[in-house]
């Protein structure tokens, strides 16, 4: 039966889909040139098909749309610049919920072309400021060493001894030039700034290169200041940002600073003798670093300079203020559509890349793509195809070639069409009336285009024929004016499709779970729909303790309340695992809360909510009549002053009035025997649990063969499994509760242990025991022969039923109807098709059935892996079974841990007397808050947690899950980043 259409189709596929991934079809599509960009912009908006790569064995360099790739690479480097200097610059980058459409071809190339200018006249201006900026610094530099260096002069001449004639050199101050060019010596001065921790070795260096003829004074600047020679190293050119979704891993940005690097300076003042030292101490300067600027050496030559210096200095400012307020305004404009272009070219990009996975026909006119498809999404498949070509016709207003394609169009009441394609000449003006009359034998095929531009070169046609074949393309033309429409058809295949469920915001995290063990295969039994329920339980289970579960819930609770907001949503990486899992921990969360009522705990405290059902006055001697005392162990005032600890007696008639209502019964919480109680009935609850959830894990194992059309599997493999596992834990399991049922108060001193009667069982003793139930020995020796003869048949059973198979016999229970996909898992997976065609769906019985098996049988590889799959089973069941004690343990650590944790803070805070008991409570309190949140809640919860996916992963899945399937990952837009956030840009 076709698939179901519209939205009741749409329904009941996203009902049905999360107990097995969806049906799937191979399709191919039918692009023509001109339309194709646009069809893949539709596909892509609603994500319907994942497209495969036709051409694997051509190399990425050489596929047909490598030039667009790039020229979408060229306007992702240069978006990822604007956004950059829009960011340095401090401007909030606005980010629109709407995704906005990939932009249509025509206006490509006047967005790469606005883009490129913009680009330039940026990079022109931030050169420019970059310049300014660094002169600016120079004046600034020059300004402090004048300065400074103004006080080493007038520092020496303070000092000066009065004037003589022809004064001692010793006495005389090597600084003052006048002086100098008395003596007629050749003195030169080099003076500039140097890096603080640069001046010790700087200095050596001059005594040992100079050999003592310099002199060098300096002086530490009292601010530190930027170095010009860091305001540099902008993007270049060719440098290109990592943008998800990109195919190809692309080179980063480094990312320069805003200004130059804050640093200490000195300022250096080298007086010298001669040129040659000169020359050294130039060099010396350069290999430091040294930022060398020019002396005065006469005050006047100082002054004039300064002046100078003050008034480029007051205009640079200027410059470089007008300046930045014209490059803000630039990246202003440039902001409001940054984020819409950045979208655009991600999905123009994205579109490329899929086109580069289809193949062209041999005329080089269209391209052909094959897609997996869901079949419940095909006509919206074809709706999307068709939008396409309207919306490419729409925006090319040039006629197409003189071209007709007979597609395969499906008419309401006929089946699959043959494609032909007929081509003309341009310089043609009648087409061959006998090719044009060939090419409408097709099934009901035909070009409207074609019959209206050559009127009367066709013969007679069946009119109602050819009318109903028009009509999509009728509309298709009237809506679009164009002559040649994109198209898909359905392809039979026997490749293994790849597996789609259909998750909401409530069953992804559950889904995940199930996927982080392996994806499914294609249409086998999905865990996820019944791990929404065993996973929290199972958990809860471990973790049963009303006061935490409670917190738990109200921690998911605030998150699902408020799962819209931005900042979760943004949140980091462990904020946003909890915000992503919040519906498992809600539900963890409400299983704990009930859990924690059966064990009727709360903060490792019992609450007495209904009244308990035992009478410990009943068990006084004075509330019996004398008759009755000489009969029971009773109490008097005597006994209870001698004994520490008193034991109740369910037997004394008023001391057991019933059970507790709901769990665990108050009381004991003040029993000293509490843990040993709990303990037997935690242990055996485990045990039940663990067995029915195996054997509900092998149950689902048949509803795969049904589907699968393997019956032989069902009678071969589920059945003896089921056997093995319900004859002996099923049958623990009976005796467990038929002791529960069976033995009351008065007889539970001679009910036998459970334990050693299952040890028994398996022993065969020769002296003859109680027993549970009259005739146990022989039932229990009936479960062991069936057991005993369920293993050869699970063993060779399957084996020697596909050999016979082989050997050309009938079959049996395997007979399979109509065409559908098939799952190849291994060579004896077998599937049978009828001897009729594949549209009628039937088979006649004196035809039997065929065997279509892979390349080659291989008995020995079959019996090999079904005999390690039986031995891995039947030691599974014991292994698997003693693995869900694990429920037990967890629990247990997890209610003495919160007995510990009460006991050693809130116990002693609130025996504190009354006079510092109120002081002392409320910092015990919050202590006890925090340990209890950050070990019995995260620490244990995670434990638990963890524990809870062992179970299902290995005991429970691995009974009917595979695993072994690929995921569906449409086309679609929706999983390219939209945000502008640091993914994008670093």
């Amino acid at each position: 039966a076709p698939p179901p259409s519209g939205a009741a189709g749409r329904g009941a596929a996203a009902m049905g889909s999360l107990f097995r991934s969806e049906p799937m079809c191979l399709a191919q599509l039918f692009l023509q040139s001109g339309t194709a960009y646009e069809c893949l912009s539709a596909l892509g908006e609603k994500g319907l098909v994942q497209f495969r790569d036709l051409n694997q064995s051509v190399s990425t360099f050489q596929r047909k749309f490598v030039g667009e790739v790039k020229r979408c690479e060229e306007l992702e480097r240069i978006l990822a610049y604007l956004v950059q200097e829009i960011r340095r610059a401090d401007i909030p980058l606005p980010e629109g919920e709407a995704s906005p459409p990939a932009p249509p071809l025509k206006q490509v190339l006047e967005m790469q072309e606005q883009l490129q200018k913009l680009e330039v006249e940026l990079r022109e201006v931030t050169k420019n400021k970059e310049k300014l900026r660094r002169n600016l610094l120079e004046l600034i530099e020059y300004t402090h060493m004048l300065r400074v260096t103004k006080t080493f002069v007038r520092r020496n001449v303070e000092f000066e001894p009065t004037y003589e004639e022809f004064p001692p050199l010793e006495n005389e101050s090597l600084l003052d030039y006048s002086c100098m060019q008395r003596l007629g010596a050749k003195l030169g001065f080099v003076s500039g700034l140097i890096h603080q921790g640069k001046v010790e070795a700087f200095e050596k260096m001059l005594w040992r290169v100079c050999k003592g003829y310099t002199i060098v004074t300096y002086a530490e600047l009292g601010e530190p200041l930027e170095d010009p020679e860091t305001v540099s190293g902008w993007p270049a050119a060719g440098a290109h940002l990592q943008f998800p979704g990109a195919a190809v891993a692309e080179p980063m940005v480094p990312v320069s600073p805003l200004q130059g690097e804050v640093t200490k300076w000195c300022v250096f003042l080298v007086s010298f003798w001669g040129e040659q030292i000169g020359l050294k101490v130039k060099k010396i300067c350069d290999c430091y670093h040294c930022h060398v600027y020019p002396y005065p050496c006469a005050a006047e030559e100082r002054r004039e300079i300064q002046e100078g210096l003050d008034a480029r200095t007051q205009d640079l400012h200027t410059v470089l203020h007008k300046t930045e307020d014209y490059l803000r305004q630039v990246l202003c404009k440039a902001a409001e559509s940054v984020y819409s272009r950045v979208v655009q070219v991600k999905k123009m990009k994205a579109i490329y890349h899929m086109l580069n996975m289809c193949s062209f026909d041999v005329t080089n006119k269209c391209l052909i793509a094959e897609v997996w498809c869901p079949e419940a999404d095909l006509q919206a498949l074809r709706r999307a195809l068709e939008d396409g070509s309207v919306r490419a016709a729409a925006g090319a207003s040039r006629p197409g070639a003189c071209v007709s394609t007979l597609s395969s169009w499906r008419a309401p009441s006929t089946g699959p069409c043959c494609v032909q394609r007929v081509r003309w000449d341009r310089g043609c003006a009648r087409p061959p009336r006998a090719a044009a009359s060939s090419a409408l034998t097709f099934a009901g095929v035909a070009v409207l285009a074609s019959l209206q531009r050559f009127p009367g070169c066709f013969p007679r046609v069946e009119r109602a024929l050819l009318y109903g074949a028009s009509l999509p393309l009728l509309r298709w033309q009237r809506e679009s004016g164009a002559t040649i429409p994109s198209f898909m058809n359905t392809i039979p295949t026997k490749e293994t499709p790849p597996t789609l469920i259909r998750t909401n915001k409530f069953t992804e995290g559950f889904q995940n779970i199930v996927d982080a063990y392996g994806v499914g295969s294609y249409r086998e039994v999905n865990p996820a729909l019944f791990t929404i329920i065993t996973f929290p339980f199972l958990f809860a289970v471990m973790f049963g303790d009303f006061g935490h579960g409670f917190v738990m819930f109200l921690f998911a609770l605030l998150l699902v309340l408020n799962e819209d907001h931005p900042r979760l949503t943004q949140s980091q990486e462990i904020m946003r695992m909890f915000f992503n899992g919040r519906y498992i921990l809600l539900l963890m969360g409400l299983f704990s809360v009930y859990t924690g009522l059966v064990y009727n705990d709360c903060f490792s405290k019992s609450v007495n909510l209904f009244g308990s059902g035992w009478n410990v006055s009943a068990m006084y001697s004075s509330s019996h009549a004398p008759a009755e005392r000489d009969k029971m162990v009773l109490w008097n005032d005597s006994v209870v002053r001698r004994n520490r600890v008193l034991q109740l007696d369910p037997s004394v008639p008023g001391v057991f009035q019933g059970p507790y209502p709901l769990g665990i019964d108050p009381i004991w919480n003040l029993a000293t025997n509490r843990l040993t109680f709990l303990n037997s009935f935690k242990m055996k609850m485990s045990v039940i649990l663990g067995i029915i959830h195996m054997t509900f894990g092998v149950t689902l194992g048949i509803f795969n063969h049904l589907h699968f059309r393997k019956r032989f599997n069902i009678y071969l493999v589920s059945i003896p499994e089921l056997l093995f596992m319900l004859c002996i834990f099923g049958y623990l399991i009976f005796m467990i509760v038929y002791k529960w049922l069976v033995y009351s108060a008065e007889t539970s001193r001679a009910a036998p242990s459970i334990l050693i009667e299952f040890i028994n069982m398996f022993l065969f003793p020769a002296s003859e025991t109680s027993g549970l139930y009259r005739g146990q020995e022989h039932v229990q020796r009936l479960l062991l022969a069936v057991t005993a003869l369920s293993v050869p048949v699970l063993f060779l059973g399957k084996p020697l039923f596909l050999l016979w198979l082989h050997n050309g016999r009938s079959c049996f229970g395997v007979s399979r109807t109509g065409y559908t996909l098939v799952r190849k898992d291994s060579e004896e997976e077998v599937s049978l098709l009828g001897s009729q065609d594949i549209e009628e769906g039937s088979s006649q019985a004196e035809d039997g059935c065929r065997e279509v098996t892979s390349e080659e049988f291989n008995f020995g590889e079959i019996l090999m892996t079904q005999v390690i799959h039986s031995i891995e089973y039947c030691l599974g069941c014991i292994s698997n079974t003693a693995s869900y004690l694990r429920l037990w343990a967890l629990s247990l650590a997890h209610a003495q841990l919160s007995d510990v944790l009460w006991a050693m803070l809130m116990r002693v805070g609130l025996r504190v007397d009354t006079t510092y008991g109120v002081l002392l409570l409320l910092p015990v309190i919050a202590l006890f808050a925090v340990l209890t949140v950050s070990i019995l809640l995260t620490m244990e919860g995670l434990s638990a947690f963890l524990h809870a996916i062992r179970l299902h992963w290995v005991e429970f899945q691995n009974k009917f899950y595979v695993g072994a399937g690929t995921k569906f990952v449409p086309f679609s837009f929706r999983l390219l980043s939209s945000k502008l956030g640091g993914d994008d840009l670093v």
